[in-house]
């Protein structure tokens, strides 16, 4: 049989096995992979549980995560596609075995997907900056969005954009090009904020180093002076410190000099968060996906599989 768990990159995978492979997942830079070569003929209509708890650890970067597993029978086929071109590191530890339930024993939940949320906090911070120029000329304009951690955030499931970043421009200053996600007005679908001029969205996964910057190419207005607009993060019920939420975009139009597009300034916050595990909040479960299946629990928990062959 082989054993296979995908958790995301906030969960570790801690406990070690002689027989199991430990790698990256090959189709997502967010998971992880563990493939468990598991020894044993497996009866008809028999159950079984494995001869040792896995534990499974969280992470400073850990807030929603998502942890999948299943029973397939080990066989090349199974074996080529489930490794892909992964560089995998083989554990080390005892042997993972199955160990045969007693009949008429009763079966343990079977789950193939589990949903942890975790108590962390992320920062997530704008800045804006000073752009110059001679009235009239198109200049660029940066305005960058930055996750200060520990939590890395995703929306992995409906894969929607975590937050956005809601820009407005003075008077007389006018966008002539715009970055990719960016729009107005606002979709209704998305973190937006009512009234902006523009409003840029991030991806729906947000590392917990993330940095992301939008130039927009502005041209300046024809009379010389300072303007001033805004940048605001428009939601984040995960974000820890609010006060780097907002920063300034200044416009500053004279007759002579250079129009140089730039972020600098603007707010910014410090990093938290530190090692160790975290506790679990909530846990949401979706029915299992076939076969046999895996029940894990958070922060070393027994964990007991279901494997019971089909007849026919």
């Amino acid at each position: 049989m082989i054993l296979s768990v995908r958790a995301t990159r906030g969960l570790d995978l801690a406990q070690h096995f002689s027989n199991c492979d430990y790698s990256d997942s090959k189709w997502h830079s967010y998971e992880r992979r563990l493939l468990c070569f598991v020894p044993g003929a497996v009866e008809a209509g028999a159950a079984y549980e494995l001869s040792s708890k896995l534990d499974v650890a969280a992470g400073h970067i850990a807030y929603k995560e998502w942890l999948h597993a299943t029973a397939l029978p080990d066989t090349a086929a199974n074996r080529a596609e489930l490794r892909g071109d992964a560089k995998a590191v083989k554990g080390e530890g005892p042997e993972l075995k199955l160990n045969k339930l007693p009949q008429g024993a009763p079966d343990p939940k079977p789950l193939g997907e589990d949903e942890f949320i975790f108590a962390n906090k992320a920062d997530f911070a704008v800045t804006g900056g000073r752009v110059k120029g001679a009235p009239g000329r198109t200049v660029k304009a940066t305005v960058e969005f930055r996750n200060l951690g520990p939590a890395w955030v995703n929306e992995l499931w409906r894969q929607r954009s975590i937050t956005g970043v809601a820009i407005d421009f003075p008077a007389g200053v006018e966008v002539t090009k715009a970055p990719a996600h960016c729009a107005p007005p606002s979709p209704p679908d998305l973190p937006s904020k009512a009234g902006v001029d523009y409003t840029c969205f991030t991806s729906y996964i947000v590392t917990e180093d993330e940095r992301d910057a939008f130039t927009f190419e502005v041209r300046l207005g024809k009379k010389a002076g300072t303007a001033k607009g805004s940048a605001e993060i428009t939601a984040a019920p995960i974000d820890a410190d609010k006060k780097n939420n907002v920063a300034e975009l200044v416009f500053e139009t004279a007759a002579e000099g250079s129009g140089t597009g730039g972020a600098t300034g603007g707010t910014s916050g410090t990093t938290g968060g530190s090692g160790g595990r975290l506790a679990a909040t909530g846990t949401s479960v979706t029915p299992a996906l076939g076969g046999g299946a895996l029940l894990l629990v958070v922060a070393g928990a027994a964990a007991r599989t279901a494997v019971k062959r089909r007849r026919g």
